[in-house]
């Protein structure tokens, strides 16, 4: 696949065509999948955009392997991630492509079990609980070399420290030994 802007839903209950790609709305939505031991996708400067919950924008699984080579990956909803691999043998290896995830518990890369590689990605999640990348279970592996990663949620807590570092460079610093900024230590829900 290249330079395209591609939806493939597994499951989807509306779709809504665009001029320059497609937009899919619905539930469980994957725009990219290698479902089984040695299936593979490659794509290159592609664009994927899944809206809805617990969508993927591109997924290995079961041992399949999904390469990406510049595009975006855009998700949103709740529990939306852009790149995930799951299970011993998948493999996602992706290089200068931007994933985009927003919603609680968004991912921009999920590694469950599986690998993923990363090479100058710009990764941008948003949302409660966000991660911009999360490896789950012994055996998860996740190479990153280069890029950006940011995530952004709402605050419940926020302090500032004055601290200076020691001859090696190093800082120490207590979370809620600080100056209450706004919220309160004492009413986090850990």
């Amino acid at each position: 696949i290249t330079q395209q802007r591609i939806v493939c839903p597994r499951t989807a209950k509306r779709a809504i065509r665009q001029e320059a790609g497609a937009l899919v709305m619905g539930l469980r939505l994957i725009g990219l999948v290698a479902n089984d031991l040695g299936s593979s996708i490659s794509a290159t400067d592609v664009s994927v955009t899944t809206d809805g919950l617990s969508g993927v924008g591109a997924r290995a699984r079961f041992g399949g392997s999904v390469t990406l080579t510049g595009g975006k990956i855009t998700t949103s909803g709740l529990g939306a991630h852009g790149l995930e691999s799951f299970f011993a043998g998948s493999v996602i290896s992706a290089t200068d492509t931007t994933i985009v995830t927003t919603g609680a518990s968004a991912i921009g890369v999920a590694v469950n079990l599986g690998r993923a590689d990363l090479m100058n990605l710009s990764i941008k999640t948003s949302g409660t609980a966000a991660y911009g990348v999360r490896a789950d279970h012994v055996g998860a592996i996740a190479n990153i070399a280069g890029g950006t990663i940011t995530t952004s949620g709402p605050s419940v807590y926020t302090e500032t420290h004055s601290a200076t570092t020691n001859a090696f460079g190093l800082v120490n610093l207590e979370i809620g030994g600080g100056t209450p900024v706004s919220g309160n230590f004492s009413t986090i829900d850990w």
